[in-house]
C-alpha cells in the first residue's frame, strides 16, 4: 500500500494505492473537481508526491489506465529514489525466469572457475540490438556487482537484463516492460510471468523504482535445465524484434500469444479456443492466398500444417487427416452449441490434440518469426517445452 498526494491545479489530494487502484479524498472541493474533469478518462498521467516514511516522501508519476469518479486504477506508477533531476537512460529487470534464459547460473560458475572476481565490476555477456518503431534499442545482459555503489548496490545474486531508453516516458517504460513479459511468456510458454524488480537509472545509478502488475516479489519458476543448451544469439534477436513490432493490444504483424493466457487449467473450451485463433492468425500470416480461398477450410488449413511439421505427430497414432478432423469437430462443437463442457479436462484425448496444437502454434511463430525448419527443430531440441 502506498500513501502520497497528487498535484492537481493549484492544489494537492491525499491518495491511497492498494493493489494499482488508488483513491483519491479529500473535504476540499478538488476531489469533486478532478472526478468532473477526468471521469472515465483513460490513459494519462498524473504526478504528486508518496510518503516513505512520517514526513519523508518521494516524487511519484502515475500511469492512469482509467478513472470512474475519485478512484484511478493505474496501469504502472515509478517512485523516484532520490528527488533529483538525474537523466534516466536505462531500464533494468532483475528475473529468476531471465536470469534462467540467460544461463546466469552457468555464466556465474564459468567466470568465477577462469578467476573473475564478480564482487568488483558487472560483466557483460550478450549485446542483443532490436527495433521499435525504427528507434534502436540494445538488450544487454549483466552479471556481478558494481563496487563503486557500496551499500547502494542490490545485494542479491542475481543478474540484470538492461535495456537503453530513447525517452524519460512513462509509457516508454510500460511498453518495454511488455515487451519483456511477452518475451518470457512465448519463450517459456508459461502464462505465470513476472518480475521481482524493474528499476530506472542513469548511467547505471538506480534513481527510481518502477511499479505494474508483472513486478512481483512472489517466488518465480525457475527454468535453468531448460535453457541450458539454448543458443542466445540465434534465437533471441529475432524473436524480440517480432514482438517488438507491436506493444499495444490488437496484434496484426507479430506472433499471438493469447493461447498461453493462464485458464486455471490447461485442458479447457476457452484455451482451445484461443489456440484456434492463434492458428488462424498464423495461417492467414504464413499462407495467405490460401486463407483466402474457399478452398481451404479450418480442416484443410490444419492438415496442411502439420504436413509442413511432419514430427509433431510422429509419437502420435494418427495421421494429419484424422487429427484435422478432430479438432475441427471439436470447434465446431463448441462454437455452434452442440456440446457444452463442463468435463473438458477428463477426456484424454483432447488433452493429446491440445497438446499438439500447442507444438504446432509455436512452430508456426518460429516460422513466421523468419526461422527455417532446420532452426525450428533445433529450438524444440535445445528447450523441452509443452
Amino acid at each position: 500500500m502506498f500513501k502520497g498526494v497528487i498535484n492537481y491545479q493549484n492544489g494537492k489530494i491525499p491518495f491511497v494505492i492498494d493493489d494499482y487502484r488508488m483513491s483519491l479524498f479529500s473535504e476540499e472541493e478538488l476531489v469533486s473537481l478532478f472526478a468532473r474533469e477526468n471521469n472515465f478518462k483513460k490513459n494519462y498521467i498524473l504526478t504528486g508526491q508518496c510518503f516513505i516514511s512520517g514526513n519523508i516522501s518521494r516524487p511519484i508519476t502515475l500511469l492512469v489506465e482509467s478513472s470512474m469518479g475519485s478512484t484511478c486504477y493505474l496501469t504502472c506508477f515509478i517512485l523516484n529514489r532520490v528527488d533529483s533531476d538525474k537523466k534516466i537512460n536505462s531500464i533494468n529487470f532483475e528475473s529468476k525466469i531471465l536470469d534462467s534464459i540467460f544461463q546466469y547460473k552457468y555464466h556465474y560458475l564459468d567466470l568465477s572457475r577462469v578467476g573473475i572476481n564478480l564482487g568488483v565490476e558487472k560483466k557483460e555477456i550478450y549485446s542483443i540490438p532490436f527495433n521499435i518503431k525504427n528507434k534502436n534499442y540494445e538488450l544487454k545482459y549483466l552479471i556481478g556487482k558494481n563496487s563503486r555503489m557500496g551499500l547502494l548496490e542490490h545485494f542479491k545474486m542475481c543478474g540484470v537484463t538492461s535495456i537503453n531508453l530513447q525517452n524519460e516516458q512513462i509509457k516508454e517504460y510500460y511498453k518495454i516492460i511488455i515487451l519483456m513479459t511477452r518475451f518470457c511468456k512465448f519463450i517459456t510458454s508459461n502464462s505465470d510471468v513476472s518480475f521481482e524488480r524493474v528499476t530506472l537509472s542513469e548511467d547505471n545509478f538506480p534513481v527510481a523504482d518502477i511499479y505494474c502488475k508483472y513486478v512481483s516479489d512472489k517466488a518465480s519458476d525457475e527454468f535453468d535445465i531448460m535453457f541450458r543448451e539454448f543458443e542466445i544469439m540465434k534465437y533471441v534477436p529475432k524473436i524480440l524484434n517480432n514482438l517488438a513490432l507491436e506493444l499495444d493490444s490488437k496484434i496484426t504483424k507479430s506472433i499471438p500469444l493469447g493461447h498461453i493466457e493462464d485458464y486455471g487449467n490447461l485442458y479447457t473450451p476457452y484455451r482451445f479456443i484461443e489456440q484456434i485463433t492463434a492458428f488462424e492468425y498464423l495461417f492467414e500470416k504464413l499462407e495467405p492466398k490460401k486463407a483466402k480461398s474457399k478452398e481451404f477450410p479450418l480442416k484443410t488449413e490444419l492438415k496442411l500444417m502439420f504436413d509442413m511439421f511432419t514430427d509433431i505427430l510422429n509419437d502420435a497414432h494418427m495421421n494429419s487427416d484424422e487429427i484435422a478432423t478432430k479438432i475441427k469437430k471439436i470447434r465446431v462443437n463448441i462454437i455452434h452449441g452442440y456440446a457444452y463442457y463442463y468435463d473438458f479436462d477428463s477426456d484424454i484425448n483432447i488433452h493429446f490434440i491440445i497438446i499438439k496444437l500447442s507444438d504446432l502454434i509455436q512452430r508456426m511463430s518460429l516460422k513466421h518469426i523468419g526461422f527455417r525448419e532446420a532452426e525450428i527443430s533445433e529450438f524444440r531440441k535445445e528447450i523441452v517445452l509443452f
